[in-house]
Order: structure tokens, then C-alpha cells, then sequence
């Protein structure tokens, strides 16, 4: 193996419901020189939410960390002294993908202790570590940052030849006193769209921002969504009532809900 420099590189996602994931953009990756952990061949994650105490405890043994770029890549440069064993992973999220709006300091997880196998090539000892976070643990993680989401696909009657990308898909929660916006988002080639908001969004009252909680007060804490679509012209190709935001499959939904949506 050559002497050149230890670089660890990979992807990084997380899954959503309907078997969409969406890339970890700017997330720092946070690895540390380890002796603890399982073996190569029992590789387990943990998925902890760290204290500012072992953070700080760590830190001395931090050999590199970098950023995640907007399509969730990542690549790292170790630093310091590395004697070619084991190496701790850990995650820095301040912001979940799509919300502008960081928690006040965000969060550090264990993730996972990894056991290279290095490629020497060109740039020097190279290993990739990929990963998706299941929705399990995805849905938690994002759920620390009161971040909700709508996804789903645009779905066209047979024999239609339209172009379902590039519409805009446009989400509502229908309420007893005012209806709430709760964003938009732009079909991709396959009609698939994610729109991502807060609960803020749709718990706001005519008294907010003083109080917000969704109105009548319930047990029941999701919106009742319906949607509308329309063209870059702005024409309408779509349009729900706000009565289907009342029906059972739609009222209340759960902070991941996913939806095709035949137009």
C-alpha cells in the first residue's frame, strides 16, 4: 500500500415513504481514530444522539471531517496520525435537506465504526462507504427538526403523450377556519415531486404567531391535504376541492405521505 494520502468518500441518502429518498445535503461527516468496535464482519449502527460531553470527548481523536455536497457526496482527506484501523463515523446535522431554517445546534449521531479496505490508486489510499438511512431512523432523525413532507408522482391516463415534467405541484391544508399553504415543489422527468414544510405551516392560527396548533383543537395532529397543478404558464392542469382534504385517506396525514395523483 502506497504511502500517499487516506481519503474516504461515498454517498449519503435518506429514505422517504413511498420508496423516494432524498440526498443528506451539507451534512458533516465526522470520523474519528477508533480501537472500540465490532469487527468487519458485524458491522452494526447505532444511530445516537451524542451529549456536548462526549463530543467534546472525542475530538482528540478526530482525524478528519468534511461536507456533504448538494447531491449528498462526500470526500474526505485523513488527518493526523492514522495507524490503518478502525474508523468511527459520525454525522453533524444542523438542517434537514430543503428546510432553510437550522435547529439552534443542531445535532451529532454515531453512526457506525467502519473498517476500511483501501484501494491504492492515483490520489492516494482510497475506501467508499455508501448508505441510505431506512425510513425508520430517516423518519425519526427528521422528526428532531419538526420537518414534514408530501411526495408522491404525477400518474397520466392511458395513452396520454403530455409531458408530466416541469409542472408544479402545489399543497393545501384544508381547515375549519383558513385554509393553509404548505409549499410547492417542480415534477422531475418521472413526475415524481417532494414537497417539503413544518408543522408551523399548517398549525398556524388567526392568533399566530402567538398560537399555533391545528384548529378544531384534537388528538389528531396532521394537515388534511389537497392538491392543485399547474404548467410553467400557470395554467391549471389539476384541481382538488378542499372537501378531499376531509376524506379518511387524506385527513391528518403522517409527517412522511405519499401520493399519486391521477390528472
Amino acid at each position: 500500500m502506497s504511502s500517499l494520502n487516506y481519503i474516504v468518500k461515498g454517498f449519503l441518502a435518506g429514505q422517504l415513504c413511498g420508496n423516494g429518498r432524498e440526498p443528506l445535503r451539507k451534512v458533516t461527516v465526522k470520523l474519528y481514530a477508533t480501537e472500540n468496535g465490532p469487527t468487519s464482519s458485524d458491522e452494526r449502527y447505532s444511530f445516537d444522539v451524542l451529549s456536548d460531553q462526549i463530543v467534546e470527548a472525542k475530538e482528540p481523536h478526530l482525524i478528519g471531517e468534511g461536507t456533504t455536497d448538494a447531491q449528498g457526496n462526500y470526500e474526505i482527506n485523513l488527518l493526523g496520525p492514522y495507524n490503518d484501523g478502525p474508523i468511527a463515523l459520525d454525522l453533524f446535522i444542523s438542517k434537514i435537506p430543503n428546510h432553510d431554517t437550522p435547529l439552534d445546534k443542531g445535532v451529532q449521531l454515531s453512526v457506525t465504526v467502519l473498517h476500511p479496505v483501501w484501494r491504492d490508486e492515483a490520489e492516494g489510499n482510497v475506501y467508499s462507504w455508501n448508505y441510505c438511512f431506512s425510513y425508520s431512523v430517516w423518519s425519526g432523525i427528521r422528526t428532531m427538526f419538526d420537518a414534514w413532507v408530501l411526495c408522491g408522482h404525477l400518474k397520466l391516463a392511458q395513452g396520454s403523450e403530455k409531458n408530466i415534467a416541469g409542472l408544479t405541484v402545489y399543497g393545501y391544508d384544508a381547515d375549519w377556519l383558513k385554509d393553509d399553504y404548505l409549499g410547492k415543489a417542480v415534477t422531475n422527468e418521472k413526475g415524481y415531486f417532494q414537497i417539503d414544510y413544518r408543522g408551523k405551516d399548517f398549525k398556524r392560527t388567526f392568533l399566530s404567531p402567538m398560537v399555533n396548533i391545528e384548529t378544531p383543537i384534537s388528538l389528531t395532529q396532521g394537515p388534511d391535504v389537497y392538491f392543485k397543478v399547474t404548467d410553467e404558464e400557470g395554467t391549471v392542469w389539476y384541481a382538488e376541492e378542499r372537501s378531499n382534504g376531509f376524506e379518511t385517506e387524506r385527513r391528518s396525514v403522517p409527517k412522511c405521505f405519499y401520493i399519486d395523483l391521477y390528472i
